[in-house]
């Protein structure tokens, strides 16, 4: 009888130790929570239409889309404050090229940064969606993410089919005068709404221009990125009056500058150059 006692207790302690070191284990021990600083309004967004906008707890001064990602504590610009980013215990810093300067504290503090490189076409775009989705276990979000995406341009492509065609002059920027050529996700984007674009010839991603040489590729319409550029042009009234004499339609991005980033806003831009113009 006491030797049965003696096994009983003997197994009893085992027991116990076993699950001692199982609780102990890397593979139970509870995962720290992901607590993520983006320090690109594009890494940003994709963040965010992903599903990991309670685990995005820093952004930049230049993060601005979602509007409601304001709310989010900011870091600073080009380069963020390392006391604000210390605060907020980050386990991940997003980056995006090498725009951003990040003090040495924090890579002292072995916070892990990762960095992407900027996307340049629609199917950069693509990737990194992918990509980031797959970094924080978000692969079907980023999936969904993408087949919306790509959804939404054979939607627009098969829209724009039954337009009449329009030749478009999508300026850029006007300091100096920027229009988009053919290459890269701008130029992209116009070449997959059907549109032609007039300065379709030139394979590069922006080119700089004049409104004489504009003027002289005959488009109906005239996009510009920022309302500033639409005023300044609409201000010469000599200008104004070639154009609407010539019956040449204008208007600007209002959501701009957000809308021509490269991301998941991609379709939303495309229907904003298909629109009518006034």
């Amino acid at each position: 009888m006491g030797n049965k006692k003696k096994s009983l207790h003997h197994i009893g302690i085992a027991i116990l130790l076993c699950i001692f070191a199982l609780t102990q284990s890397p593979l139970l021990a509870k995962k720290k929570a992901t607590r993520i600083i983006s320090t690109s309004p594009i890494l940003t967004e994709i963040i965010m239409a992903i599903g990991l906008e309670h685990e995005l707890v820093g952004i930049t001064t230049l993060c601005d889309y979602p509007p409601r990602v304001k709310n989010k504590i900011q870091i600073g610009a080009y380069k963020p404050n390392p006391k604000i980013i210390e605060t907020l215990n980050p386990t991940h810093i997003c980056q995006l090229g090498n725009d951003i300067i990040l003090e040495e504290s924090t890579v002292k503090n072995k916070i892990p940064i990762i960095k992407w490189a900027e996307p340049k076409t629609v199917t950069d775009i693509i990737h990194l969606i992918e990509s980031v989705g797959k970094k924080f276990g978000k692969e079907k979000e980023s999936k969904n993410t993408i087949d919306t995406l790509t959804h939404k341009i054979k939607e627009i492509r098969a829209i724009t089919q039954k337009r009449k065609k329009k030749r478009i002059a999508f300026i850029f920027w006007h300091n100096p005068m920027m229009v988009i050529g053919s290459e890269g996700y701008l130029g992209e984007a116009v070449k997959l709404t059907g549109i032609k674009n007039v300065f379709k010839e030139t394979k590069e991603p922006f080119i700089k221009t004049s409104i004489k040489e504009i003027l002289k590729k005959s488009p109906t319409h005239i996009l510009c990125a920022r309302k500033s550029t639409y005023d300044i042009i609409r201000s010469n009234l000599k200008l104004d009056q070639y154009l609407r004499r010539n019956n040449i339609k204008i208007n600007y991005l209002p959501d701009s500058p957000n809308l021509i980033r490269p991301g998941p806003q991609l379709p939303k831009l495309m229907e904003q150059i298909i629109n009518e113009h006034p």
